[in-house]
């Protein structure tokens, strides 16, 4: 009787899919177009019990249809000590849905997550049944106690392209006393709500969505496929209890958790007072303080309960020489202290292009801490957890995105330095000769500021000499050529400039026939993307906007005159500009380049008009002169 009891309230709780059958034939042939996975049923079900738990259930069917899938049919289940595994249970189906197998328990391993941390408590329970018949299904089960509320869960219905949904239940029960927050992506209409005794539940649900595939200028899921994102009003975090009505209140939840742990020992206020002895304004304390940061600590990231919010203090850095982010933000904003200059602890969340948080529903959306110092007139951004970036240089990691500061007052939402088309340039000029063997000797310098110069930073700050000309070897956009020198210097500038300077031979690079020579004066700066023209339904995100300004000078043997030359060239549109021009003169080429790109989202409409201004800058880039020798 207890098991018929059991039965019927999974039933309930969720759905009778598999009692239907796992067969594909039954998977609508629409969603299996073009898909290499198809969900079959999910659902995740989150109950609070309180404001120190929450109970969450979670069931997965789905369909592997190729092998590009296999990623898809397996398990990852983190825990930590907030995070409590309560089963998890699986199962294996052949393609007419018949049950080959069950996950047995010694089959789930344990895995640590430490990864890149030198210690945490993140640990995993991971399994894959490494079926490899296809098309095969796997269904699992599985639950999780969450000792905390201040992370509410969040609906993503597509996590991947190639990937068909046939249903998605995204639940949430919450006490009917409860204000919860939520905002919905590309759902239409509202939730169904229903009231069960004195709990209040949430129910979305998605059916039928077909597969996506990446495309060029990909927008992200938020403005795809149907999401929900949801935050607390009330919650608690280990001992520590907050608010989340707005970002104000979560910036004091946050300065509760950090207040007095910027105590520096005696040397090291010393320290401070020696070193912004005799510099007069505050940018330059600011500077000589962060230099002595990087010198002095390095990053290592160490993550136990609370710890994961909560910075290691300030003596704990000293001590040591190292801490990971909030603990190093934390002790720069000691050092700074102790210098009679203010500064902001701030979160933010961090990654290459990392996509902005959203930034009207205030939540836990950060993963990352800098710190942010008002100085005279400007505002100085500090990466803290780097020992060779730039003072007030936050780049594709932290830039042009929103950031809480945390201060006395409560946090306040404002943006990191935006790098768009005025400060992200790449500025070449080339001096080329060509031989008589057509083989191109070239001399080129180059500046690269904003995004632009990452690459080159990186480069001359993480590799040796010899490895940098290996990369070199591999990189540049040329068939076969040798480098014969080459140097790099750094502007560390706000918006720091890498200076270049190469010399290299290019081997054939012009080619020869008869009386004739056909030269290409765009040497090393051509545009490679091709787009083709698509039914395109989502908008179009392109990341960063950028000028490339390139002039060329390539002395040509005597004796020839010009048989045929490309006329100048100029483009615009909604995306950016386009400028070529080419003069021969005196056995010299002189060839000008400019090139605008934009950045921002555009609609779905205007993809055609992208498609073609790219195509008009690839074949501009490839135009050729031609020579032919006097008689």
């Amino acid at each position: 009787m207890v098991k018929i009891i059991f039965l019927l309230a999974a039933m309930a709780v969720f759905g009778t899919a598999g009692a239907q059958g796992y067969s594909v034939s039954l998977i609508d042939p629409a969603l299996m177009k073009d898909a290499n996975v198809v969900m079959r049923f999910e659902e995740d079900r989150y109950e609070m019990k309180g404001m120190e738990r929450m109970s969450c259930r979670y069931k997965r069917v789905v369909t592997i249809l190729n092998e590009k899938g296999d990623d898809h049919a397996g398990l990852v289940v983190h825990y930590d000590s907030f995070h409590e595994i309560e089963y998890i249970e699986g199962t294996l189906y052949d393609i007419n849905g018949k049950k080959i197998r069950s996950l047995k328990k010694g089959e789930i391993r344990d895995q640590s997550g430490t990864g890149s941390d030198l210690a945490n408590d993140d640990r995993y329970k991971v399994h894959h049944f490494y079926h490899r018949v296809y098309p095969y299904t796997v269904e699992y089960e599985y639950a999780v106690t969450r000792k905390q509320t201040m992370s509410f869960p969040n609906w993503f219905t597509q996590v991947d392209q190639f990937y068909a949904v046939e249903e998605s239940r995204f639940v949430l029960v919450v006490p009917t006393s409860y204000q919860f927050r939520y905002k919905a992506f590309n759902y239409p209409g509202n939730p169904e709500i229903t009231t069960q005794s004195d709990k209040t539940v949430y129910q979305w649900t998605a059916k039928k969505l077909p597969p996506i595939q990446y495309a060029y200028g990909f927008p992200g899921w938020r403005y795809i496929s149907p999401m929900v994102i949801t935050g607390p009003t009330d919650f608690q975090f280990d001992d520590y209890k907050g608010k989340l009505n707005n970002w104000g209140e979560f910036g004091n939840f946050i300065q509760a958790l950090i207040q007095g742990r910027d105590m520096l020992p005696d040397p090291v206020k010393q320290q401070v007072h020696a070193l912004i002895a005799g510099k007069q304004s505050t940018r330059e304390k600011v500077e000589v303080l962060y230099e002595y940061l990087q010198k002095n600590t390095r990053y290592i990231s160490i993550q136990f309960g609370v710890g994961g919010l909560r910075p290691f203090e300030a003596g704990f850095v000293a001590k040591n020489k190292y801490g990971d982010c909030k603990a190093l933000s934390n002790y720069m904003y000691a050092l700074l202290k102790e210098a009679g200059i203010p500064s902001h602890y701030t979160i933010v969340r961090a990654g290459d292009d990392e996509e902005d948080i959203v930034n009207d529903f205030p939540s836990n959306q950060f993963n990352h801490v800098i710190l942010c110092v008002p100085v005279e007139k400007d505002t100085v951004w500090l990466e803290c957890t780097s020992q060779d970036q730039v003072p007030g240089y936050m780049g594709s990691f932290t830039g042009n995105r929103h950031a809480l500061l945390v201060t006395s007052e409560g946090g306040k939402l404002v943006r990191t330095p935006f790098y768009g088309i005025r400060e992200n340039h790449q500025v070449s000029r080339v001096k080329a000769v060509v031989e008589e063997n057509g083989n191109l000797s070239v001399e080129q310098s180059a500046d690269y500021s904003g995004l632009l110069q990452e690459l080159h930073h990186d480069l001359i700050n993480s590799l040796s000499k010899d490895k940098v000309k290996e990369f070199l070897n591999q990189s540049l956009d040329l068939a076969t050529y040798d480098i014969l020198d080459f140097k790099y210097e750094q502007d560390r500038k706000q918006v720091p400039v890498v200076h270049e300077q190469l010399k290299l031979v290019v081997n054939n690079y012009v080619q020869i026939s008869g009386k004739r020579i056909f030269v290409t004066p765009n040497i090393s700066n051509r545009f490679h993307i091709k787009l083709t023209q698509e039914d395109r339904k989502y908008p179009i995100k392109l990341w960063h906007a950028f000028v490339e300004v390139d002039s060329v000078e390539i002395a040509v043997p005597g004796g020839y005159k010009t048989e045929a030359m490309p006329n100048p060239v100029q483009v615009e549109s909604k995306f950016g500009k386009y400028t070529g021009s080419y003069k021969v003169d005196n056995n010299k080429i002189y060839y000008y380049r400019r090139f605008e790109r934009y950045n921002g989202i555009f609609e779905n409409t205007l993809y055609p008009e992208l498609v073609k201004f790219y195509e008009q800058v690839y074949k501009a880039d490839r135009n050729r002169i031609v020579l032919v020798k006097s008689e």
